[in-house]
């Protein structure tokens, strides 16, 4: 629900400031939220909890798609995105692996801190990286997607005269 709460008033209320900016708040404001999921000792309060980690959630992915399609030149995009999928589910796979470790060695409120010190160690190297989160000026870039045909040719499946 946060998650969808947070995407919607990105929607109504457009990113404030620079991309970049945007995306340093958000990971950032991910970092500190996850640190109540560690808290919560009944399942309301742990609904609670991802409700409030996840008002970041969908603006922060929407940032980033918006940094990687105004930096990355439209023929290499569609690669750019899949390499940004691959690494996001690599992240998520070993980060459930090592969570789950830590759970089952010294249980969940370690497991979910390591979860906070993965998006801490996240917010670091972005705030020290900050320069490469600068984007030119210019529009995004958007790909010329090909027009359909006014009609189709006569004798193809749909024709009523066929």
């Amino acid at each position: 629900m946060g998650s969808l709460a947070g995407g919607l008033l990105l929607a109504r209320r457009g990113r404030p400031g620079t991309p970049g900016g945007a995306y340093l708040t958000l990971v950032g404001t991910l970092a500190v939220t996850s640190l109540a999921l560690a808290l919560p000792r009944t399942v309301p309060q742990m609904a609670a909890a991802l409700a409030v980690f996840g008002l970041a959630l969908a603006p922060f992915l929407a940032v980033t798609d918006e940094l990687l399609a105004r930096s990355t030149p439209t023929p290499q995009l569609a690669e750019a995105y899949g390499w940004l999928q691959t690494a996001g589910q690599v992240g998520l796979a070993v980060g459930s692996a090592t969570a789950g470790a830590i759970t089952d060695h010294v249980g969940s409120t370690p497991g979910f801190l390591a979860a906070s010190a993965a998006l801490v160690l996240a917010t670091a190297v972005a705030f020290t990286r900050r320069r490469s989160l600068r984007l030119p000026n210019a529009a995004p870039q958007v790909a010329r997607v090909a027009q359909p045909a006014a009609a189709a040719p006569r004798g193809f499946a749909g024709d009523d005269a066929g």
